[in-house]
């Protein structure tokens, strides 16, 4: 159950002509309920908070994982609830986002967009992919005319301590409302770019579906999104972004985990 949290109420007393008058910092129960706090997340990692004092390494992500609690239970979201298909940071509490800039139509790495569709179909025959690729590419360029659906920001996506150009493909609809999207959301897929505006050979072994970047302390993490039907059991997990032999991974391991609180 979602977890109400009402402000403290404070009851002053003064005897008057026998009467006893409380005042009461809250003076309708009306706004009681109008200041009530709500949670939305849980944190759920299994970590002993006196254990992290004795020994930093065994938790070195408390604080990550405890600031995106706050971050995530923040009112400011309250209209984004659960945040199924996006995840918000607050600069406030230290995070940092892509600051994504649409990208001109002149301006389109088709190059790269056809090699990250083909990852994302997994089709092997060629010929097969080329006739798939053809129609995609006619849906794509339509979409693209009444809605921006590719952008691109420069983010040190691999903590690499450089920037690279990543690109962000939204294109197709995504609601918190829609039971599919809960189970598996329909949100961006974004990738490298080389400096030829193609797609980069050092990320290819993911494609980035349903994550959001952020930066917390100079290093970058991601976020996904994971529910299942009936609209049940929803959580966000955070992962470390890695390099490993010359390849860019998520780890399979979560370094936070947030329930999300129906």
């Amino acid at each position: 159950m979602r977890k109400i949290i009402f402000p403290p109420i404070r009851l002053a007393f003064s005897c008057a002509g026998g009467l006893v008058v409380f005042v009461a910092a809250l003076f309708l129960v009306e706004s009681t309920f109008a200041d009530e706090k709500l949670e939305y997340y849980e944190l759920t990692n299994n970590y002993n908070k006196d254990m992290c004092l004795e020994n930093s390494s065994f938790c070195s992500n408390v604080d990550l994982c405890e600031k995106l609690l706050v971050n995530f239970n923040s009112e400011q979201y309250s209209d984004r609830q659960p945040m199924v298909c996006e995840r918000s940071f607050d600069p406030k509490l230290g995070f940092a986002s892509p600051k994504w800039q649409p990208i001109l139509d002149g301006d389109i790495p088709w190059k790269a967009i056809k090699n990250a569709y083909l990852l994302r179909t997994g089709e092997s025959n060629q010929e097969n992919f080329e006739a798939i690729w053809e129609v995609e590419r006619q849906r794509l360029q339509t979409l693209s005319k009444y809605e921006t659906i590719f952008w691109i920001s420069a983010f040190d996506f691999d903590n690499s301590g450089d920037e690279e150009r990543i690109v962000r493909l939204v294109d197709y609809p995504c609601s918190n409302q829609n039971e599919a999207n809960y189970i598996y959301p329909a949100v961006p897929t974004i990738f490298v770019l080389n400096e030829n505006n193609d797609l980069d050979v050092n990320y290819i072994d993911r494609i980035y579906i349903h994550a959001d970047l952020f930066q917390f302390g100079s290093r970058t993490y991601a976020a996904l999104w994971r529910g299942h039907a009936d609209y049940n059991e929803g959580e966000i997990t955070i992962h470390k972004i890695s390099r490993v032999r010359n390849r860019v991974h998520l780890t399979n391991a979560p370094l936070c985990r947030f329930e999300y609180l129906q």
